[in-house]
């Protein structure tokens, strides 16, 4: 079966009122301000740096829109070649990289106000599952159903990009990928219910940069929703207890240990495509579980707490948030519409 394609055996529908909970004592509030159509099936959502253009995937295209107070105007479309679930905007410069489900990655770049198709990157054997952009823009990491992660680096201007190096997890398909703040961890997510990280070293020999595996962690459930906390904090979700485990790293040995469960919501299988986020501006992590989207913040005290809970009638749903945490925009196939929310800081006294 091919799961991109055959909604009935994956996507589930309820009854919810789209009623928003704001938890006593919450100091967070993003308020709904516009709403706006978008039929196509999309799955993924970005934002560039500056908050200006969104990203989504149309089926097998992507569109990108300008934005501005709340609202998309005046899209560009950009043909693809498969089924899109995967977009990152570089953080420096305007370029874009979107991943489909088939092996491969296509990368365009803004060219006197005009996306323009580059290049094609192949190398996989099995579909992307995530992409991560480097700080600078001078790499691009990608995980596959194949295994494998894949480091691609820049040739310079309008070279392209070539694998430089491929990681092997040896745990089956790769759900997931996330870099640390201080991007020197890598942490991968599999089907084999384990967590993989690998860390960057130089080589004694050739004083190359290379990624060595460094630990493993088995857990009973697997999970595909994975999210670095700064650089010594990690979330993952499996998939089936409704519980958010919290690891770090120890200081004493550098290995991750879990540290802590937060309960979402009830069990059941929830289904994987929703990239969870983090801004550490307000120190503020958005992840899902089935239908609701729950806002978490870190405390004085280094623990998280749900600050507010948005439902949804499908778990079929996928949200993005500015870099500067102003705006969250959200798409569901049951309302098949953007849903633009804006930051109220909730001030008590």
């Amino acid at each position: 079966m091919d799961q991109d394609l055959n909604l009935q055996e994956q996507l589930e529908n309820t009854n919810v009122t789209q009623v928003e909970e704001i938890i006593e004592g919450s100091s967070l509030n993003y308020q709904l301000i516009s709403k706006q159509k978008q039929r196509k099936w999309g799955g993924a959502l970005a934002f560039n740096n500056k908050g200006n253009l969104l990203a989504a995937a149309s089926k097998h295209d992507v569109k990108i829109w300008e934005f501005n107070n709340g609202y998309v105007t005046n899209p560009q479309f950009l043909k693809g070649k498969s089924l899109v679930k995967i977009i990152k905007f570089g953080i420096q410069s305007n370029f874009l990289v979107a991943g489909g489900s088939d092996e491969t990655m296509l990368v365009w770049e803004l060219q006197k106000n005009t996306w323009k198709f580059c290049t094609q990157l192949v190398g996989h054997k099995g579909r992307v599952s995530a992409i991560i952009i480097s700080k600078k823009d001078d790499s691009i990491i990608s995980s596959s159903e194949d295994g494998t992660i894949k480091i691609w680096v820049a040739q310079g201007q309008n070279n392209g990009w070539i694998c430089q190096e491929t990681l092997k997890s040896m745990t089956g398909e790769i759900y997931s990928i996330v870099e640390n703040s201080t991007s020197d961890i890598l942490a991968s997510c599999s089907e084999n219910k384990t967590i993989t990280f690998w860390r960057q070293q130089r080589a004694i020999i050739n004083n190359e940069v290379q990624w060595k595996k460094f630990q493993n962690i088995r857990n009973e459930d697997y999970g595909t929703k994975i999210c670095f906390i700064d650089h010594d904090k990690l979330t993952w979700q499996p998939t089936s207890d409704g519980q958010l485990y919290v690891f770090q790293m120890n200081p004493r040995n550098l290995l991750f240990e879990l540290k802590n469960k937060i309960i979402l919501g009830q069990g059941n299988y929830d289904f994987h495509y929703f990239e969870s986020i983090y801004s550490n501006i307000s120190r503020l992590l958005i992840v899902r579980h089935k239908y609701r989207m729950y806002f978490l913040k870190m405390d004085e005290t280094q623990e998280f707490k749900i600050q507010q809970i948005i439902p949804f009638s499908t778990n079929w749903n996928f949200a993005a948030l500015s870099s500067d945490e102003e705006y969250f925009i959200t798409w569901d196939f049951q309302n098949q519409e953007f849903q633009v929310r804006q930051k109220n800081d909730l001030i008590h006294v």
